[in-house]
């Protein structure tokens, strides 16, 4: 604090000023560089020269308002920068009492007269005409050779500036809390997922470049941030919608795939049962491929039977034929026996010869009579087989029946006359003489013969022309079955092909459905993963209802 200025001071006022214990004056903490009034002035100076007008001329030279006052609190000198600083004049300041001046707390200036202490720095305010004014005040007293107080000098800096300075320091960290706890609460709500918030900087109450360049910074950072988080409601948005849509999805897929495993295990049970089915058709129609085989060798057997009772029957008529012309030459020696009786013994043996011809005869229709019989039973056997298709048959095998029973009817009694006409051979044998008497008895039963060999021969034609129309029904029957075999083989052939499909569409439908399992599986962990998606997007709040709600939840609880 300008160490030699009080001693300067009281050189001039006859004092002498106490030791200043701070080491030097703190204005911008420096001491007067080279040059300064007080270089070089030493007491001799100070005493040859007028020692109020240096005093006056060092104070006025001062930056700082300084005031002088004596023992009593009046004021003895003033400098240009004192009176600026209180708006006064020199007139209404010299002379005054300090204490009546309501300007500023003159307490401080009574301590130090009364006490001796300085007291430095003291930060205060003065009133002024202009307002009030911040001052930083060093009150230093003056002492006499004697060590007697004498007066006091006051140094006012004004600190207006600085003041300034430091209240809109404080202003403007007072603003930039506001601020900043703005921003903070806007943050709190976007971390606790309110994404409705809108970050706003209020206006600062003061205007003045520091506080602007803080309001346009946090503005512009409140800006981004709006847009950051319109940004991400946006995206939130469109992925909660993607949420509920790859949820809707997912559920939707699932049930479709549920259906279709459903259908793909209806399918395999329909074609197991299927390829059941073709394997039980392909038996059947081995089966029926065997019976139809067996059928063809049965035709073919009877086919033969046929041709062979044909043929039989072909030589029982032409053997009926030469039994009728041997009756009617019968007839014949039998006239000529009624002209010559010597020879009845020749024509009886000869008679009993024929007799046994038409034994053979008769025996041999009987059996031709026997197989017919048996081969219409054949044929109404595979007529029942052949169910509708052998019906036609049926008829003709039972009037082939009805025909060798007749055959066979007639044959007996063909026996029975062959028996009656041996006796009576016999009996021409032992009585030819007799033979006369029956010649016409004899005829008669010729005759009678005649007539059953014409009979026997037309029933055996008949039977002829029977297995004719049974040999022909049985070759249509043998085509039928060569058709029913080929028929049979396609069938067996295509249901070959059948199972083969079959069980191709099996293996298929066993992938299919381990493909859908896959499907299944994916769309139950996309459902999962949507459903985790919207459990965590509920904790952001996107619209303002959202967020209303919210607050009046936590408002209950």
């Amino acid at each position: 604090m300008l160490q030699w200025l009080p001693s300067i001071v009281g050189s001039a006022t006859g004092q002498t000023a106490a030791p200043d214990e701070s080491g030097g004056d703190e204005r911008d903490g420096a001491d007067p560089g080279p040059g300064s009034i007080g270089e070089g002035l030493n007491r001799a100076d100070v005493a040859n020269a007028d020692a109020g007008a240096v005093v006056q001329s060092l104070l006025d030279g001062l930056e700082y308002p300084i005031h002088v006052v004596d023992d009593e609190a009046h004021i003895t000198r003033v400098n240009r920068e004192c009176l600026d600083l209180f708006e006064k004049t020199e007139e209404e300041l010299i002379g005054v009492c300090l204490f009546d001046l309501d300007e500023a707390d003159n307490s401080v200036m009574r301590e130090v007269l009364d006490t001796g202490d300085p007291v430095r720095n003291l930060e205060e305010t003065i009133e002024v005409e202009s307002g009030t004014v911040p001052v930083s005040r060093s009150v230093l007293p003056l002492f006499d050779a004697d060590g007697e107080i004498t007066g006091a000098f006051e140094i006012n800096r004004d600190i207006s500036e600085r003041t300034e300075l430091e209240r809109r320091e404080r202003i403007l960290e007072a603003y930039q809390e506001t601020v900043v706890e703005e921003i903070q609460v806007s943050l709190a709500r976007l971390a606790d997922g309110d994404l409705t918030v809108e970050p706003r900087v209020p206006e600062p109450e003061e205007d003045f470049e520091a506080i602007r360049n803080v309001h346009e910074t946090f503005s512009s950072m409140a800006a981004d941030l709006r847009e950051a988080v319109d940004s991400l409601r946006t995206a939130l948005e469109a992925t909660r919608d993607r949420s509920d849509e790859l949820s809707r999805i997912g559920a939707e897929t699932q049930t479709a795939a549920d259906e279709v495993r459903a259908a793909i295990a209806d399918l395999g049970d329909a074609s197991d049962s299927v390829a059941a089915t073709a394997e039980r058709q392909a038996e059947r129609t081995a089966e029926a491929e065997e019976n139809v085989s067996s059928l063809s060798a049965s035709i073919e057997e009877i086919t033969a039977t046929v041709e062979q009772i044909d043929t039989r029957a072909q030589t029982a008529a032409e053997l009926a034929e030469e039994g009728t012309e041997t009756a009617h030459e019968a007839i014949e020696t039998i006239d000529e026996a009624s002209a010559a009786s010597e020879r009845n013994v020749e024509m009886i043996e000869e008679l009993e010869a024929q007799m046994g011809t038409i034994n053979r005869t008769t025996e041999m229709i009987a059996d031709i009579a026997d197989q017919t019989n048996l081969l219409a039973l054949n044929a109404n056997i595979e007529a029942a087989r052949a169910e509708g298709e052998g019906s036609g048959f049926q008829v003709v095998a039972d009037e082939v029946k009805e025909l060798a029973e007749e055959s066979k009817a007639t044959v007996e009694e063909i026996s029975d006359s062959l028996e009656e006409v041996k006796a009576g051979v016999n009996e021409t044998a032992e009585a030819v003489a007799r033979s006369n008497r029956q010649v016409e008895t004899g005829v008669n039963a010729v005759r009678e013969v005649v007539e059953d060999i014409e009979r026997i021969e037309s029933s055996i034609r008949e039977t002829s022309e029977g297995l004719e129309e049974i040999r022909r029904a049985t070759a249509d029957q043998a085509d039928d079955a060569e058709t029913v075999s080929r028929l049979v083989e396609d069938v067996s052939e295509a249901g070959q092909d059948v199972s083969a499909e079959i069980q191709e569409v099996v293996a298929n439908v066993d992938t299919q459905a381990e493909a859908i399992q896959e499907v299944a599986t994916a769309s139950e962990e996309l459902t999962e993963m949507s459903e985790g998606m919207r459990d965590l997007l509920a904790d952001f709040r996107l619209r303002a209802a959202e967020t209303d709600r919210a607050i009046d939840d936590a408002s209950s609880d």
